[in-house]
């Protein structure tokens, strides 16, 4: 008879041996999985610089490494352009050939810092790929390329992202992968972006186009997107990604005071600029500025501030002097004002440029002409000059009712080029705009009398009107009143 126990006892040792080679069976099993554990197959990321100015443009210089602990080569990349969670904003890669399209290929990366390897081609404006590079572990590739950083800052933080592989085509199953030892690359974003006029507004008649050359015969208006300055990036350029959406305004210079601007007054920026082609103003008579501003300035990270135009003229009439009217031997300009009590007529010897008049007050607190005692009629005055050319003028100017006789009218005379009066020099005053003139009565004009001078006043004695004429010399932008 058996002992009891002993198949037991047998069985035991049968099980145990069965169950050593089936724990060695599964380590073997066990070996490839480990290949692709994040604390084995790695890399890191590394950039500079580090830090730009928002929407700089930068030639950046990106270092993969293969960890020395990594038990197989580095063969490809996939790079995007750095992101952030907290704005859609990103980088954006830039083609060494903007016209050419993608994808393009880059200078090759370079092994541990000197020796060409591989390939590095940009794809799209968010990706470059890099592949044939055989990095082995403990060594490094570095790749260089030129990236426009995006317009939203302030002090964010963008990650370069990456996908590596074993794979040489960056194909293969998911044990081909590498995976991140620590943080991405990253770059932080300094300041915002701001606008600036990059073609400004010309002189025109009111009610006409606003564009870059006078009264209406140039290009549109056009504001740009530029980036910030940083110590990395010290000069501000062009932003050509921005789609940030502009809106323009319109003031008067002297009053400050908004004017009506017609036509399309906001425009999305494309490649960084935001053209406005069908802008005018109105109302005549007036030194404006033009204002454009972000209308969504935190979504486009462009400072809220905006940016001012040069300051242009919106006059009442124009001439064209490189083109008189039929039979005008010289070119004339003439306008009445709008509530019937004066009107001005000027000729010019200019073969050139564009004759301006506008009837107005220009200098509104004057009630006495400067260096006399002679009142201003309770009329607007006249300003006028050449656009683009010059030439002595004759200036008759007519004070439909006056409210004196008319062997009591005599013309106060400002212009930016100084002249003589009957008490000698011309002195000094600075109108509503900031604008300094000499100003003063005018000389009657003698034999011997250059211009500017004053050939006295004529009356109509069937209307009362009084008709006041003066020679002007070529020189300055000039007013009568």
């Amino acid at each position: 008879m058996k002992k009891p126990g002993l198949n037991a006892r047998r069985l035991f040792r049968v099980g145990l041996a069965a169950g050593v080679v089936l724990l060695v069976s599964t380590a073997g099993y066990l070996a490839p999985a480990q290949a692709t554990n994040p604390r084995i197959k790695q890399y890191t990321t590394a950039i500079s610089p580090a830090s730009v100015g928002a929407g700089s443009t930068v030639s950046y210089t990106l270092k993969l490494t293969n960890v020395p602990a990594s038990p197989q080569s580095i063969s490809a990349a996939n790079l995007s352009s750095a992101m952030t969670s907290s704005t859609s904003a990103h980088f954006s890669f830039l083609q060494p050939s903007p016209a050419s399209g993608f994808p393009q290929a880059l200078s090759r990366p370079l092994l541990d810092g000197t020796t060409p390897v591989g390939s590095a081609t940009l794809t799209s404006a968010t990706q470059l790929q890099m592949r044939n590079l055989w990095l082995r572990p403990g060594h490094f590739v570095t790749v260089t390329f030129n990236a426009e950083a995006p317009c939203v800052g302030n002090g964010l933080v963008y990650s370069w992202n990456a996908s590596v592989k074993q794979s040489n085509d960056f194909h293969g199953p998911p044990g081909n992968d590498y995976h991140l030892a620590g943080s991405p690359a990253a770059t932080t974003v300094a300041g915002g972006c701001h606008l600036g006029f990059t073609a400004e507004p010309a002189t025109t008649l009111a009610g006409g186009s606003i564009t870059t050359g006078l009264f209406s015969t140039g290009g549109p208006i056009t504001v740009g997107v530029f980036s910030q300055t940083a110590p990395s990036t010290p000069a501000s350029t062009p932003v050509t990604f921005s789609t940030a959406l502009v809106s323009m305004t319109a003031s008067d210079v002297a009053s400050g005071g908004a004017l009506t601007l017609r036509g399309t007054t906001t425009r999305t920026a494309v490649s960084g600029v935001a053209t406005f082609t069908d802008l005018a103003i109105v109302d005549g008579n007036h030194q404006v500025i033009l204002h454009a501003a972000p209308a969504n300035a935190a979504a486009d990270g462009i400072d809220s501030t905006g940016a001012d135009s040069e300051s242009f003229d919106i006059t009442d009439a124009a001439a064209d002097c490189a083109n008189p009217k039929p039979g005008t031997p010289t070119c004339s300009g003439g306008v009445p004002d709008g509530n019937a009590s004066t009107k001005a007529v000027v000729t010019t010897t200019a073969t050139s440029g564009f004759l301006a008049v506008s009837l107005d007050v220009q200098f509104e607190r004057l009630t006495v002409c400067p260096g006399s005692r002679y009142v201003l009629p309770p009329t607007d005055g006249v300003t006028y000059d050449v656009y683009g050319g010059s030439g002595a003028m004759t200036l008759s100017y007519t004070v439909l009712k006056p409210d004196r006789p008319w062997w009591k009218f005599e013309l106060c005379y400002a212009s930016t080029a100084a002249f003589t009066t009957p008490t000698g020099p011309a002195g000094t005053m600075t109108d509503e705009s900031g604008d300094t003139y000499y100003i003063g009565l005018l000389r009657d004009c003698g034999r011997w009398t250059p211009a500017p001078c004053f050939a006295g006043p004529t009356t109509d004695h069937r209307t009362c009107a009084v008709t006041l004429r003066a020679y002007l010399p070529a020189e300055g932008d000039r007013w009568t009143h």
